[in-house]
């Protein structure tokens, strides 16, 4: 049995984590400027596409939700698959960039995959997690040499991030043993984003 107050949580927290996701396109677009760095520029438009997923699926929920609770005729559950489908293409074309890109230059700027999860209502789909965890346990990897190399506080910071978005998904292909693991992969997505943003409103500051 799902907790009712989960209900609705995976709407607000999906809203949360797209502008969260739109915002570190924004400022990496805003570096990208001000430095001219490629990596800076792949990685506005993975978060842009981390964004357009997360607000699509959150949308398509929030409709679905609407018509329950206002007694209409329930949508089913194809609306759901089809928003959690834009999601998961959008999240593994996003980590499949950084993951290109970490193959490219291992010492380069650390981008941010942001991938937030689903209700548990919704289409569960263990093979696109299982194929995230690995794209993100790699990219985390070399976020790790990258630490290793630079010794810098942003580098940390991108390793912190990866390492909490990568829990985030451990938690989601956990959530068979308990339904507030759900919770935690939010709770631990959105921390990893607010890592990224902190090392790029660092960046930001320092200028050119």
């Amino acid at each position: 049995m799902m907790v009712k107050w989960f209900i609705g949580f995976d709407v607000v927290m999906g809203l949360i984590c797209a502008f969260a996701a739109f915002a570190v396109s924004y400022y990496a677009g805003k570096a990208f400027r001000l430095t001219s760095e490629r990596l800076l520029l792949f990685l506005n438009l993975s978060f842009a596409l981390l964004g357009v997923g997360l607000l699509t699926d959150s949308l398509i929920t929030l409709y679905v939700y609407g018509q329950i609770l206002l007694g209409g005729s329930a949508p089913g559950r194809t609306l759901l698959l089809v928003g959690n489908t834009i999601f998961s293409v959008s999240e593994i074309a996003a980590f499949s960039l950084l993951a290109y890109l970490y193959a490219r230059q291992t010492a380069a700027l650390g981008t941010l995959a942001a991938a937030p999860i689903r209700y548990l209502s919704k289409t569960y789909n263990p093979v696109a997690e299982t194929v995230l965890v690995f794209l993100l346990g790699y990219i985390t990897l070399q976020a790790l040499t990258n630490y290793g190399v630079k010794r810098e506080a942003d580098s940390l910071l991108v390793f912190s991030g990866f390492c909490f978005i990568l829990i985030g998904h451990c938690c989601l292909l956990l959530i068979f043993l308990s339904p507030f693991l759900y919770v935690a992969a939010y709770l631990s997505q959105l921390v990893g984003f607010l890592c990224f943003l902190a090392m790029l409103l660092r960046l930001g500051r320092r200028g050119p």
